[in-house]
């Protein structure tokens, strides 16, 4: 089965459009854009993060004595 790009595209876009809001379309991008690469982060990064968060809790520990 081919996947329809366009539409696929098309469909999201029209979920955008809706999630906008008060945004107005040429602002949207400045606030979706930031948001999914942090969303990708967080996917790409989730194997680690429970180890990050120990060592950051470790560092802060530290810094206060």
């Amino acid at each position: 089965m081919q996947i329809d790009i366009s539409k696929e595209v098309n469909f999201i876009w029209d979920i955008a459009d809706r999630l906008r809001g008060a945004y107005k379309s040429d602002k949207y991008k400045d606030v979706i854009i930031p948001m999914v690469i942090l969303r990708r982060f967080e996917c790409a990064l989730s194997d680690t993060k429970s180890k990050v968060i120990e060592i950051f809790s470790n560092i802060l520990i530290i810094a206060i004595l």
